[in-house]
C-alpha cells in the first residue's frame, strides 16, 4: 500500500467487528473427523498394498529365476555324469563299473556338501 492509501483511511471510526459466523454442531465435527480419518486410513492402506504388491512380485520373480537355474544346473550335472560314466566305460570296459565310479564320487560329494551345510558358525 501506498502512503497515499493510508490518508484516506479514518483511523477515528471503529472498525466493524467480523461477520458472526454460527459454529458447527458436535456431530457435525464428529462425521467431519471420522470422514477425514476414514480417508487417511484408506489412502495408507493403498498403499501399503501397492508396497506389498511389489514385494511379492519382486519375490515371484526371484523364486522364479532360482527354481529356473536349480533345473538347468541339474540337467548340466545329470549330462556331466553320463559324459564321465560312458568316458569310464570306454576306459574300463563295463557299465557296472563306471556307473559304480560316479556313484561312490556323487555320493563323496553329497556327503561332504551335507557335512559343511550342517555346520553351525
Amino acid at each position: 500500500m501506498a502512503i497515499e492509501d493510508y490518508e484516506q483511511i479514518d483511523f477515528r471510526e471503529p472498525l466493524e467487528p467480523p461477520p458472526a459466523r454460527s459454529l458447527p454442531d458436535w456431530p457435525e465435527l464428529a462425521s467431519e473427523v471420522v470422514g477425514s480419518v476414514s480417508r487417511i486410513i484408506q489412502a495408507e492402506l493403498h498403499l501399503i498394498e501397492a508396497s506389498i504388491r511389489n514385494i511379492v512380485s519382486t519375490e515371484v520373480d526371484r523364486i522364479l529365476k532360482a527354481v529356473v537355474a536349480l533345473v538347468l544346473i541339474a540337467t548340466g550335472l545329470v549330462c556331466a555324469a553320463i559324459a564321465i560314466i560312458m568316458g569310464l566305460h570306454v576306459v574300463l570296459g563295463v557299465w557296472w563299473g563306471a556307473f559304480a565310479v560316479v556313484a561312490g564320487a556323487t555320493l563323496i560329494a553329497g556327503a561332504a556338501l551335507f557335512m559343511m551345510g550342517s555346520r553351525k558358525s
